[in-house]
């Protein structure tokens, strides 16, 4: 898992944090404050959950095989290397994410790895393998509202209609669309730009309201 490793303690597990913009949909065993605090936006956030279900989807193939490994006592040093790759970056991946609990786990479990304690890893890595699971599957449920809930900017097919709204002086239309995009989550920006475009259409100065959406337009 390539990412940020940033505002942890020397377990791995990340410190609290807070973010003004968290969204009101929750993941269990996620602090998604602190998610959102590290990468910046809600579409970086996002775009790191999709990756780290990604990389834990393929790391979890291998968990397995090491975990049937330990049971038939086939597990050999290299093994126990890869295993130990294989969890370190499950840590460094869920502290970022703000999983700080199962962050713990995998914490704990590389080190039991590194000073060779078969038992411990033998005793968890099914407990293991099965957190990281759910984990991913709570994930994957999430992701499509939290697209939902994420603030961005216009598409361009409404930015258009809207463009020749004005451009045709169509106050009655141009207002219909604006109506329409009420309960859209916008950004700031655009959220300002519409509301200037609504008192412009007010007052009939259709080509300002023009020139304002072909400035967004140019910015997609």
């Amino acid at each position: 898992v390539v990412m940020r490793e940033k505002a942890n303690n020397e377990e791995g597990v990340p410190l609290e944090t807070a973010a003004s913009d968290a969204p009101e949909i929750t993941i269990e065993g996620v602090d998604m404050s602190y998610g959102l605090g590290m990468m910046g936006s809600q579409s970086g956030y996002i775009d790191v959950l999709r990756l780290y279900c990604r990389d834990a989807g393929a790391r979890l193939g291998d968990l397995q095989k090491y975990s049937s490994a330990l049971k038939s006592g086939s597990l050999d040093s290299t093994d126990m290397k890869s295993l130990i790759i294989h969890v370190h970056a499950i840590k460094s991946g869920s502290a970022n994410i703000g999983a700080a609990k199962l962050s713990k786990f995998a914490a704990d479990m590389e080190a039991a790895g590194r000073r060779d304690d078969i038992a411990f890893v033998s005793e968890n890595i099914d407990g293991f393998i099965d957190d990281l699971s759910a984990m991913t599957d709570r994930i994957k449920r999430a992701l499509p509202d939290l697209r939902k809930s994420e603030k961005g900017s216009l598409d361009m097919d409404t930015m258009s209609r809207l463009m020749s709204a004005l451009d045709a002086e169509d106050g009655d239309e141009a207002d219909s669309i604006l109506a329409s995009l009420k309960d859209t989550p916008l950004d700031d920006e655009t959220k300002e730009v519409l509301a200037k475009i609504s008192e412009l259409i007010l007052m009939s100065e259709f080509f300002e309201g023009s020139c304002l959406i072909l400035n967004l337009m140019m910015k997609e």
